[in-house]
């Protein structure tokens, strides 16, 4: 493991049976709320990073800004999915995040594969 991850279960050691009900109270009603907006739309569609591509020896430096727009789908298990958005102007690789309603899988495939087909080929 990197050394963020043993910081984080070194922190998770001293949460209170208080604090983790608190979290999972709010993790429900995130997920209550967000599976109510997914009533309106098929997915949502954002960034997968807040930031472009940073160099493998950054990554641990980054991590916590690199997940943020991943996170929150995995701690309400709703389906995620990222694609090959295009390149910034100094040609870093950018990604777009798709998100549907839990068992709604299907859906952002068909968003994934709809997107591949009209966008730009990124590989070298």
């Amino acid at each position: 493991y990197i050394k963020q991850v043993f910081e984080q279960l070194d922190e998770a050691a001293k949460v209170t049976a208080v604090d983790y009900l608190t979290a999972q109270r709010f993790r429900s009603e995130f997920q209550e709320r967000m599976f109510a907006e997914l009533q309106e739309f098929d997915a949502f569609i954002m960034p997968t990073t807040l930031v472009p591509a940073v160099k493998a020896e950054d990554t641990e430096r980054y991590l916590t800004i690199l997940s943020r727009n991943c996170i929150p789908w995995s701690m309400i298990g709703f389906p995620t999915l990222s694609v090959p958005a295009g390149l910034t102007s100094g040609g870093l690789p950018v990604g777009a995040q798709l998100v549907a309603a839990p068992f709604d899988d299907g859906i952002i495939l068909a968003l994934a594969s709809a997107l591949e087909s009209v966008t730009e080929d990124l590989r070298p």
